[in-house]
């Protein structure tokens, strides 16, 4: 059979198909329509039945009230006080049903929309807002944002460039508006929060009270982020050297040791994990015993730009050492403070990958581990989310240093504007550095 023929046999059930989708669609649209009718109509007509049911009950109650007043006999005294109640127990009932009914109308109508198929998805995060407003603030607004966008940017990619223009345009929008759920992510990024709920979510597994699955990882509570678990801190775009092998990884944040897991896949030597939260540090290490990975080194203290003590804001996953506004923490410690610098120092660490994520605290690190950075060169992957400073500041700091490194912006696709950006750091070919 020609292409032509095929063609011309296959069209009309390949139309008829999609007149099906397309009427099953607009009939289940049409139902929604139709019950949300139906609940206005009936609405209307029960608030009018209460209330005149309202008014009527009100009449009675004051022509029994002024009775009661004029009437001295004890008996008819019971009876007027138990018509009453009689009257309040039926309004109370009255009003129960109209609820219950109303309430099951509207619980059909949510049961009808949520099965329709690929309705948008849109952002709808509280927390992001009140968090980016306390610590961001609205960035277009600010006196030196033309100068300090223009730094962030130079030298980037293309597809870096876009996402930071991406996370600047949505913050403003939803910064400025009051409706709590926005159309912000494009079609290809719904298709992939779609996929990720199949292939992420619901591929997560509860074993016991202490212990849930994602594919080969195992944590002691559940708390798999898709940054961590399905994207893997975009690792899987950068082209690690031969010489990883014999270098340590470093997990500066090492939260439940959910990166230890991840991270563990790259070629290296062993992986140190720092985590200064105490809670945390216990899971850190129940995570490893669990998975039975070997070679890492786990460390309770914090790091930051000088050795000696400082406060730490407990908070889970969100614990830091910095101020940080929107988020009610738990209560502070006094905890041990080191400089990267002077851990390396100490224990001769060659770094082949730095990952951090310290909740605010990254430009502290950084200034501890500068010498390290400088002549070690391993491989930066930098959280810069968590203010307005750490996004447009940490980048030109390092640039200053001139240790020769190349900067992109790594965003995964999850149901926010801003959280898990990275600033990836790898380093320049003697080519790059000789150009520049």
């Amino acid at each position: 059979m020609g292409i032509k023929n095929f063609l011309e046999n296959r069209l009309p059930v390949t139309r008829r198909f999609v007149d099906r989708r397309l009427n099953k669609q607009y009939e289940i649209i049409k139902e929604i329509l139709e019950k949300q009718r139906v609940y206005n109509d009936e609405l209307e007509k029960n608030i009018i039945y209460l209330n005149s049911l309202i008014d009527g009950n009100k009449t009675l109650v004051t022509e029994l009230e002024n009775l009661k007043k004029e009437c001295n006999a004890s008996h008819l005294y019971e009876k007027i006080n138990e018509t009453l109640k009689k009257i309040e127990n039926n309004i109370d009932r009255q009003k129960g049903d109209f609820n219950n009914k109303n309430e099951d109308i509207l619980r059909e109508v949510k049961n009808i929309y949520e099965n329709i198929p690929n309705k948008p998805i849109l952002w709808k995060n509280s927390f992001e807002k009140r968090v980016v407003t306390a610590n961001w603030g609205d960035v277009f607004k600010h006196r030196d944002f033309t100068d300090k966008y223009l730094q962030l940017i130079s030298g980037m990619d293309e597809e870096s460039i876009d996402c930071i223009g991406q996370i600047l345009a949505r913050q403003h929008v939803y910064l400025n508006c009051d409706n709590p759920e926005l159309k912000c992510f494009t079609q290809s990024e719904q298709n992939q929060l779609r996929k990720l709920e199949d292939d992420f979510y619901n591929r997560i597994y509860q074993i016991n009270d202490n212990l849930y699955i994602y594919k080969k990882y195992l944590l002691p509570i559940n708390h798999f982020e898709p940054s961590v678990f399905y994207y893997k801190h975009g690792t899987g775009n950068l082209r690690f050297p031969s010489t990883m092998k014999d270098k340590s990884i470093i997990d500066v944040g090492g939260f439940i040791g959910d990166s230890v897991l991840v991270l563990n896949d790259i070629p290296h030597k062993n992986i140190i994990s720092f985590e200064v939260d105490p809670n945390n540090f216990k899971l850190l290490k129940k995570t490893i015993e669990l998975n039975k990975i070997k070679g890492v080194v786990c460390e309770n203290i914090a790091l930051g730009a000088k050795a000696g003590t400082i406060v730490l804001h407990r908070k889970g996953a969100m614990s830091t050492t910095v101020d940080r506004g929107g988020i009610v923490f738990e209560g502070d410690i006094e905890v041990p403070v080191e400089s990267f610098d002077q851990y390396v120092s100490k224990y001769q660490i060659s770094c082949g990958l730095i990952k951090i994520d310290i909740e605010g605290a990254e430009s502290n690190f950084l200034e501890g581990a500068k010498d390290t950075i400088c002549s070690q060169r391993p491989i930066l992957l930098i959280s810069i989310y968590h203010n307005a400073h750490d996004f447009f500041e940490i980048k030109p700091m390092i640039e200053s240093w001139n240790a020769g490194y190349k900067f992109t912006i790594y965003k995964p696709i999850i149901d926010n504007c801003t959280s898990e950006t990275l600033l990836v750091a790898t380093q320049m070919s003697d080519k790059e550095i000789n150009t520049q």
